[in-house]
């Protein structure tokens, strides 16, 4: 696995880090103030799935072309 694979996927998983504890950290808002906030990461959440579903559809076409 070359570098650039690897700062990529280290990048998606950073991501998803920052999302789980921003997520985290709503929860536990709306615990606390339950009328007055608004869910930006469940807003959020579709669009972080399908570019990561898009990001390993290119790794995965990349290595297949790569074992050619």
């Amino acid at each position: 696995m070359n570098f650039n694979k690897k700062s990529f996927i280290l990048f998606l998983i950073f991501m998803w880090s920052v999302y789980v504890a921003w997520a985290i950290d709503v929860q536990s808002t709306i615990k606390i103030y339950p009328e007055s906030t608004t869910r930006y990461d469940l807003w959020l959440l579709p669009y972080l799935i399908l570019f990561t579903a898009y990001a390993i559809y290119l790794l995965i076409r990349k290595q297949d072309t790569d074992n050619r």
